[in-house]
C-alpha cells in the first residue's frame, strides 16, 4: 500500500511538471529602425503593438495557446490578425523558440497599421504597409524566456488558422537583438516616439552565459523600454 501511493504521488508530481505553462513574459516587436521597433502589446479596446506603461505580460499555455495577464487568449481571425477572446476560441499553435514567440512555428509576423497611427495591429500575412517583425519573449530581469514547446497530445492545430509569414514570397526584413552582451552601463528608455529615445535612469547589463541581463525598474510594464538596452 505505502508503495502504491508512493508511486501515485510520484506521478501525479510527473503530470504537474508536464501539463506546466510557460514563463510569465513581456512581448516586445523588433524592426530595427522602423516606427515599430519596441513596441509592447496592450489591451485598448482591442490587442494592438503600441508604447506607453501598462503592456500585456503573456504565457503559452501546455495547450499551445497564448494567454495574457488580463485573461483574455490570442484568437486569429480569418484574415491572419491577432484579435483577443476566450479560451474556447483560442487559436493554438503557439511556442517560444530562441526567445522568439512562434506560430505553426512561424516567427516571422507583421505589424499592420490602424486608423491610429500609434496603434499596430499583428498579423501572419503581409497587409499593405505592413511592417515585419519579430516579437521577442523577455522576462522581467531583461533575459529572454526559456524555450517552450506545449505538450504534443494536448496541441490541435485543427480549427485554427493557419498563417504563411511569408506567403508574399519575401520574408521580412527583421534584425534580433544578439544572444551575448558585453558589460556596459547604459541609460533607461523612458519614451520611445518615431525612433526618439530619452534616457532616464542608468542600468547596468551583464552578460551571464551568452545571455544578457538587465534590472530595470517598472516590471513588465516598462518592459519595452528595456529592451533597446539588448542590441
Amino acid at each position: 500500500m505505502q508503495f502504491t501511493n508512493m508511486a501515485v504521488a510520484a506521478f501525479l508530481t510527473l503530470l504537474k511538471i508536464v501539463t506546466a505553462d510557460s514563463q510569465e513574459f513581456g512581448i516586445v516587436s523588433i524592426h530595427s529602425a522602423s516606427a515599430v521597433h519596441y513596441l509592447s502589446l496592450h489591451d485598448k479596446d482591442g490587442l494592438y503593438l503600441t508604447s506607453g506603461p501598462d503592456s500585456l505580460s503573456a504565457s503559452v499555455t501546455d495547450a499551445g495557446k497564448l494567454k495574457f495577464s488580463n485573461n483574455k487568449f490570442v484568437v486569429i481571425d480569418k484574415d491572419g490578425k491577432w484579435i483577443e477572446g476566450s479560451e474556447n476560441d483560442a487559436s493554438t499553435g503557439f511556442a517560444i523558440s530562441s526567445g522568439r514567440v512562434t506560430y505553426q512555428d512561424k516567427e516571422n509576423f507583421y505589424a499592420v497599421p490602424t486608423t491610429n497611427p500609434a496603434n499596430y495591429v499583428i498579423s501572419g500575412q503581409d497587409d499593405n504597409g505592413a511592417i515585419g517583425v519579430a516579437l521577442t519573449a523577455f522576462l522581467t530581469s531583461g533575459s529572454r524566456a526559456n524555450d517552450f514547446e506545449p505538450s504534443a497530445e494536448k496541441v490541435s492545430k485543427v480549427g485554427s488558422t493557419t498563417i504563411d509569414a511569408t506567403s508574399s514570397g519575401t520574408s521580412p526584413d527583421i534584425i534580433v537583438p544578439p544572444t551575448s552582451t558585453p558589460a556596459v552601463t547604459v541609460a533607461a528608455i523612458s519614451q520611445i516616439t518615431d525612433g526618439q529615445i530619452q534616457a532616464t535612469h542608468s542600468i547596468q547589463i551583464q552578460s551571464e552565459n551568452g545571455v544578457a541581463k538587465i534590472g530595470f525598474p517598472g516590471g513588465v510594464g516598462s518592459l519595452g523600454m528595456a529592451i533597446a538596452l539588448l542590441i
